[in-house]
Parts: structure tokens; sequence; C-alpha cells
């Protein structure tokens, strides 16, 4: 193969590597099975609305080993989300229903077989939204109800969904996006004791196939998860 294909190709490798790290981060939390959200599972009163706003910024070096075509390697990662959240009654229980939409920004350089490469990339992640239902202990009620309201123990059941809403390129190794839907039904539980609460959940991840990755078809096995979250807190 000529020499300028073959550096090429080692260029398109290399962004891959920029990439697939940027992924890592951004992309939706089935990537890790660990999304522990304390107090999800709490009471809250019906009909509040929340907006939430998140950003994150890394930016540094690369650490690389030391056999790799790729050296100096630093990048710069940028993540905003946009969540809303809206608290409701459904079958006399305290329920909710929340969406978040991610938008990253990556840029980065190093340095190929001694050469310096850069590039850069930005798009929407995958849109997720999730329902939840306080199944035991935790009642819909009114603000007013709520402020006289001393929670014990909740168990809730919740069903997360992400939708292949995220930017796809199928000639791309990586991608903001999935191209493919993921579920997650879970189990969670909060109990407040006096200064301690507890919160605990388990699920699973389930995933559908991507019919159209780089000319193939990527699958997924389900990924399982498990977390508690024990702390002591001077407000219940």
């Amino acid at each position: 193969m000529p020499a300028d294909k073959l550096y090429w190709r080692g260029v398109g490798g290399f962004v891959a590597g920029l990439l697939m790290l940027a992924s890592t981060l951004a992309a939706p939390p089935p990537a890790s099975g660990q999304e522990l959200e304390p107090r999800a599972y709490r009471t809250i009163p019906v009909g509040l609305n929340f907006v939430l706003f998140t950003y994150i910024f890394s930016s540094g070096n690369v650490v690389t080993d030391v056999a790799s075509p790729v050296q100096d390697l630093d990048l710069d990662l940028s993540i905003a989300t946009v969540s809303y959240l809206r608290s409701l009654g459904l079958f006399g229980r305290s329920s909710s229903f929340s969406i978040s939409v991610p938008y990253g920004f990556i840029s980065g350089s190093g340095r190929l077989q001694g050469e310096l490469v850069s590039d850069s990339r930005s798009g929407a992640a995958d849109t997720r939204m999730r329902l939840l239902v306080n199944l035991l202990g935790g009642p819909a009620m009114s603000p007013k109800e709520y402020a006289e309201f001393g929670q014990r123990r909740n168990l809730g059941a919740s069903v997360t969904v992400i939708a292949p809403s995220g930017q796809y390129d199928p000639t791309r190794f990586v991608n903001f996006g999935t191209n493919r839907w993921s579920f997650k039904p879970e189990i969670g539980y909060s109990s407040i004791r006096g200064r301690w609460i507890l919160d605990a959940a388990v699920g699973v991840w389930f995933f559908t196939t991507n019919d159209n990755f780089v000319g193939a078809k990527r699958e997924q096995d389900p990924i399982g998860s498990f977390q508690a979250h024990p702390r002591s807190s001077m407000t219940r």
C-alpha cells in the first residue's frame, strides 16, 4: 500500500481513538452500567417542574502506551445537557417523568509517528427518558400535604429508555449516537431513619441491535447494575 494511504489510515485510527475516549465520557450511562442517582426514589409532591442544565468540561493530556504510535495526546471535551423533570401522581402514587438531551464537543491533537495531527467533532448524543413510580410508601401528595409528610421507606420501579436520536454516521466506528434503542427496568429503595438515608437500586440494561455499524451488525449483552448510597443527613 502506498505510504500516503498508510499515513492517512493511521491518522484515521488516531482520530477514532480521540473520539472513542470522548464517546466514553459523553455517551449514555449504559457504557458504564453504574449511574446512581441519590434520592431518585424519594417522595416528592405532584405538580412540580424542574429544568436542569449541566455542563462538563475536561481538558488535558492523555497517557498512552509507550509502544503506541500516538504520543503527546491532548484533548478538550465539553458536554452540555438540558434536562426536564415533571412530578406526577399515577395510580395515587408519587411519580415522575424526566427527559435529558446532551450535546458534545471534542477537539484533540497528538503526534502520530512523530508528526502532529489534530481533529475536532461535535454533535447531539442520544435522548434519555425515564418514568418512575413509587409503589410502596410514596403516596401522591400536594405540596401542602407533603409539608406534613414524614417519609420512612419507599419501594419504587422505573423504566429508562434511550432513543437513537444522536448524531450517527455508519461509516465511523465512534459516534455521539448509538443507532440503537436501550431499555432499563429498575427497582429502587429509599429509606430514612433519623439522620440516616439509604438509597439503593438494581436494574438491567437491554440493547437492540445496531444493524448499520460500519457495514456490519453490532450486538451487546445485557448489563446489570446494583448501587447503594448510605449517608447521614440532618434533614429528612
